[in-house]
């Protein structure tokens, strides 16, 4: 019989912090405070720091994606059976919007069992990307008495550990994981957003359906010891240089009415860094190929699914944020989620890599200037 927790828990959700300057071009602008007030800064604040030192950290708001294609009353695969075309075209679009990270767990087949599907949670952090090592968090409109009369039964390995709270339930394969969670939820511990690089990535990348946020170990894939194993078939330019060492990486999927937009955010502890990297990104991803890690993927240039911003160089604190918009072409537009990466899957973005020849194939010869 595994354990089961309740917990009702109430979270300050608004933290204030001073001291923030955009600096675009020759012009600088002085912010006065960072505001805890997206969905993504808020739910990290749930998640000890520690967490995100071995392992990515996953962000996906489906009740974000619900209210844009109006169909907040679809809370479960069975809701969504028999539905008029158009509005199963809206789910579909909706599930498009945050696609890329679903846990085996949300599936039609499991919830009779968990009380629960795919379609119930409004929105979802997930630590780590391959079972069973994979947590979560949910918030959404749950039915808890239903979840734990159901789930006082044996279930997963990857939901050994089951807490349900005041419309959050928080699933781990180990009690440490959850526990670690309560702590950093009361301020016992650090969260995510105590840490000062990721509450301003966080904060850069604005209000998105999808997120994550990784370390340079694993911006291209979430276990760096695999790095051997992954090999993109793509020629690196002769006029490529390094990237400096940025400390942190976090990819966000945006929208702005009918835009869609990739946002990479990569954050330096020196400006003239930052600057340099981001005309060095946008130079990169002009001669990228999208496609290149797997030899049954369609190579198609990077510039052909997405039309890259100006970089821009943000002040937080003691740090520098360097962001880069990159608009989604219409037609391109099914591939952003895949593209970010999750579930095991590489992200299709060596040119964020500081020294991509490490991954690309063997035999091929570099030379690259170092700075």
């Amino acid at each position: 019989m595994k354990r089961l927790f309740l917990f009702i828990l109430l979270i300050m959700i608004t933290t204030p912090i001073p001291g923030c300057t955009l600096i675009t071009g020759e012009e600088t602008y002085e912010l006065d405070e960072i505001l805890i007030d997206t969905d993504f800064e808020r739910m990290l604040g749930y998640v000890p720091y520690s967490f995100l030192e071995e392992n990515e950290v996953w962000f996906i708001n489906f009740g974000k994606a619900k209210e844009m294609y109006k169909i907040e009353d679809i809370t479960s695969i069975e809701d969504a059976k028999n539905l008029p075309e158009e509005r199963l075209e809206a789910v579909r679009n909706a599930l498009t919007e945050t696609g890329g990270t679903i846990p085996i767990w949300r599936s039609r087949e499991l919830s009779p069992v968990i009380g629960f599907d795919g379609m119930a949670n409004d929105r979802i952090i997930m630590i780590g990307v391959v079972p069973p090592k994979i947590f979560s968090i949910l918030e959404g409109d749950f039915d808890e008495e239903l979840i734990t009369d159901l789930l006082t039964q044996m279930v997963l390995a990857a939901m050994n550990r089951l807490a349900v709270l005041d419309d959050m339930i928080i699933v781990s394969p180990a009690t440490e994981y959850v526990t670690g969670i309560f702590d950093a939820m009361a301020g016992d511990i650090p969260s995510i957003t105590d840490n000062d690089a990721c509450l301003a990535l966080a904060d850069s990348l604005g209000d998105v359906f999808a997120a994550v946020m990784t370390t340079p170990e694993m911006t291209v894939f979430a276990f760096p010891q695999a790095e051997e194993e992954i090999r993109f078939d793509f020629t690196i330019p002769e006029d490529w240089g390094l990237l400096h060492r940025y400390e942190m990486s976090a990819l966000g999927y945006r929208a702005e009415g009918e835009k869609r937009f990739l946002v990479i955010a990569l954050y330096y502890a020196n400006e003239e860094d930052a600057r340099a990297d981001g005309a060095e990104i946008v130079k990169r991803m002009g001669d990228y190929i999208l496609g290149t890690y797997h030899e049954r993927m369609e190579n198609i240039p990077f510039t052909e699914q997405y039309q890259p911003g100006e970089p821009v160089v943000q002040q937080y604190l003691e740090g520098f944020v360097l962001s880069i918009e990159c608009e989604l072409i219409p037609e391109g537009r099914l591939g952003a989620a895949f593209h970010m990466g999750g579930m095991g899957v590489p992200r299709d973005m060596l040119f964020l890599i500081p020294d991509p020849s490490i991954y690309v194939g063997k035999s091929q010869e570099q030379e690259i200037i170092v700075r």
